[in-house]
């Protein structure tokens, strides 16, 4: 089976997406929140209402693993264990 860059993405984001739900159920957080929560990256689109320039830089942050890595990091050193659900 021979992959192409749009696979490869899609299979990392499955990846993701099901190691999330694996951690999210093991730390026992409310699945609404993690249904809720998915939706987020897409408040990062509101930039193109400004400009197409903002637009692609907010998305492209939005649609990025630095802000639950962040997240995650800050949770971590801090023991904020709401911060792992958000991430």
């Amino acid at each position: 089976m021979k992959l192409d860059i749009l696979g490869i993405l899609r299979l990392e984001g499955g990846i993701v997406l099901f190691s999330t739900a694996i951690a999210y159920n093991w730390l026992g957080y409310s699945w609404w929140w993690f249904v809720l929560l998915l939706f987020v990256p897409d408040i990062f689109m509101f930039g193109y209402l400004k400009n197409n320039k903002l637009g692609a830089v907010t998305y492209n942050i939005g649609h990025s693993y630095l802000l639950p890595t962040a997240f995650v990091f800050v949770s971590f050193l801090s023991d904020w264990r709401f911060g792992y659900a958000l991430a």
